[in-house]
């Protein structure tokens, strides 16, 4: 006897749940997003952590030794050290509790400590001894230490964690226009926050401009504007979706003639920027990340989350 036939409209499926911001459905909470944004492999991020507090390590020993800065630098070089040092030996403790599977309270203060940690010592990347090309090792090492004890301090957040199981195959991955405005947003900070200390202290990028120039009062403006906008296109993108090709479009036109001034291109005789750093890189990157938006915007209608935005992964 063959099974009993079943109707298939006899058959119901739950509905699939959909997050759509324009008709007030929940939107994804924080730590769904970063679950989408992000890897979740801790260990992963332990070993860029690893790598690079030992390149920084090094080079910044070498620094010392060959006598390359002034006095007046050799106590932020020392620091840096002091940072590889300490950064060596958090990451290969988190790496044993996390192999060891030990208490949760003890891998939380070693996550946070281990991000503070790091996060403070970001301040180098826009100090005199670590602009350059000589330091890029050491710049780029500051950099990838500080993001990946960034996402392991917040992949160990207890908040996180405990929802971990609720958002596996039910929530919105993060798409790639909205990572692009986090890129936008956070590139234009880190303009702004070096051209501000530049403007203050005289900087270190000569470049035949003056001090307190228009050029360089220009680039805190590129940043602060940048910034603002990566954020509001970040937070608001299902309501701003009718506006947001223009707005990336906008920020697109915004950075490209900021890398024309501020690059010394427009005037030659004013280079704000005129060494791999911060302020250099922060530029290029804003500017990339904001012509990615556009094309994502122009693709998908005017929305950062793409044409799937409205089914869940």
């Amino acid at each position: 006897m063959g099974e009993p036939s079943v109707d298939k409209q006899d058959v119901i499926s739950p509905p699939a749940e959909s997050y759509d911001h324009d008709v007030g459905r929940e939107e994804p909470s924080p730590s769904f997003v970063l679950r989408g944004m992000v890897s979740e492999d801790v260990h992963m991020y332990l070993a860029v952590e690893f790598a690079a507090s030992f390149i920084l390590m090094s080079q910044a020993a070498s620094i010392l030794d060959k006598d390359m800065v002034s006095d007046d630098e050799k106590g932020k070089v020392g620091y840096a050290v002091a940072v590889g040092v300490f950064g060596i030996l958090l990451s290969a403790l988190a790496f044993v509790i996390e192999r060891k599977q030990m208490d949760s309270k003890i891998k939380q203060i070693v996550a946070i400590f281990n991000g503070v940690w790091w996060l403070t010592a970001l301040w180098l990347t826009f100090a005199v001894p670590f602009q350059g090309f000589p330091f890029l090792p050491s710049w780029i090492a500051l950099w990838a230490g500080g993001v990946s004890a960034f996402f392991y301090m917040l992949l160990s957040s207890p908040l996180i964690n405990a929802r971990a199981e609720v958002a596996k195959g039910n929530y919105q991955i993060m798409h790639g226009g909205r990572k692009l405005a986090v890129a936008c947003g956070l590139s234009s900070l880190v303009v702004m926050i070096q051209s501000s200390i530049d403007y203050a202290d005289g900087g270190h990028d000569t470049g035949g401009c003056a001090n307190d120039s228009s050029e360089r009062a220009y680039a805190i403006a590129l940043g602060t504007v940048g910034f603002v906008l990566g954020a509001v296109c970040f937070a608001m993108a299902s309501r701003l979706q009718p506006f947001m090709k223009f707005i990336a479009g906008f920020l697109v036109v915004w950075w490209g003639i900021g890398l024309l001034i501020i690059l010394g291109i427009w005037d030659t005789d004013c280079i704000v920027y005129v060494s791999i750093g911060n302020g250099f890189l922060g530029t290029v990157v804003a500017l990339f990340s904001a012509t990615g938006m556009f094309i994502s915007a122009l693709t998908s209608g005017g929305s950062l989350d793409g044409a799937e935005a409205e089914a869940t992964v």
